[in-house]
């Protein structure tokens, strides 16, 4: 299989699991609060990360964790833990759709940082593709708003706080990509996916004595919650696998860029799966999103 073949399916893949992830946790949602949800997720590390290291035995035969994509991974998930924590709160003050809107520019942001921080060209055809598909995300984000409750208006201070948690998650999302492409260029794909597995089992504890304390009853949900929960564990994981093997295939500018064309997946599946209202705004972010996905496609290997 040749490596454009190779990349091209791992953009896919992460772009499918990615989309149906959103739809499995909005699922998940409706039974349980999100740190009790997370910490289903976290759990799927465990498997995950002794699979990982089963393949690094097979195909990289005496492999090691070095220091260096230890610090990386940490840094990467830091903050993409930061930014969400930060696009919650956001979303806590203000509506999902100019939240969403808002923090979609963050490609945008990552096609300099990377020109800065990773020595890759700045494609003038990549940073456009780009901006259609913040502006698509952002349009999809407002189609979503359909309550007609009248808005209420945010006092001063909370909106200095809207402002800077919506900055704060754009800039830390975009800030996220580089580290993951220095995991991968200083250990390999499946090394830096095994450190970021570990991470993520190392915060399970500290969640699971926070759950136990205040959301002991939803252990015995049953499948109505854990159906979902496993369909979300599975479907971030292989997606961030597949996300890690395509950085280690090409710059983190095109991978980012054209994975962040997943939400238009996930409301596709909103769609046909959860029976959301279909409107033009949304068919018009959904355009964008593509036109965006094929231009950033056509800039592979630049």
């Amino acid at each position: 299989m040749s490596p454009e073949t190779s990349l091209n399916i791992c953009i896919l893949v992460s772009l499918l699991c990615w989309g149906a992830w959103g739809i499995f946790d909005k699922m998940a949602l409706k039974h349980a609060p999100s740190t009790f949800v997370m910490l289903g997720l976290f759990s799927f590390s465990v498997p995950c990360a002794a699979i990982t290291a089963f393949l690094l035995n097979t195909q990289q035969p005496g492999w090691s964790l070095s220091l260096e994509v230890f610090g990386w991974t940490f840094l990467g998930f830091f903050c993409y833990g930061a930014a969400m924590i930060c696009y919650l709160k956001a979303l806590s003050i203000s509506e999902a759709s100019y939240v969403l809107g808002a923090t979609a520019s963050y490609p945008v942001l990552l096609q300099f940082l990377s020109v800065m921080f990773l020595n890759e060209p700045l494609v003038p055809a990549r940073l456009g593709g780009s901006l259609l598909v913040a502006m698509g995300v952002a349009a999809i984000g407002a189609s979503k708003s359909e309550s007609k409750e009248p808005a209420v208006a945010l006092s001063a201070g909370k909106k200095k706080l809207l402002i800077f948690f919506v900055v704060a998650a754009t800039v830390l999302w975009g800030v996220w990509g580089i580290f993951d492409k220095k995991a991968v260029n200083a250990g390999g794909a499946l090394t830096a996916y095994l450190a970021h597995c570990i991470w993520e089992i190392s915060f399970i504890p500290p969640l699971c004595v926070y759950v136990l304390r205040k959301y002991k009853s939803y252990f015995n949900s049953g499948w109505k919650l854990w159906a979902p929960v496993t369909g979300s564990a599975l479907c971030i994981n292989i997606g961030a696998f597949s996300y890690m093997m395509a950085l280690s295939l090409a710059t983190a500018s095109y991978v980012i860029v054209i994975t962040g064309c997943y939400p238009m997946i996930m409301y596709l599946l909103a769609i046909l799966i959860l029976k959301e209202r279909f409107n033009p705004i949304r068919l018009f972010g959904i355009i964008l999103v593509t036109a965006g996905g094929i231009i950033t496609h056509g800039t592979e290997g630049l």
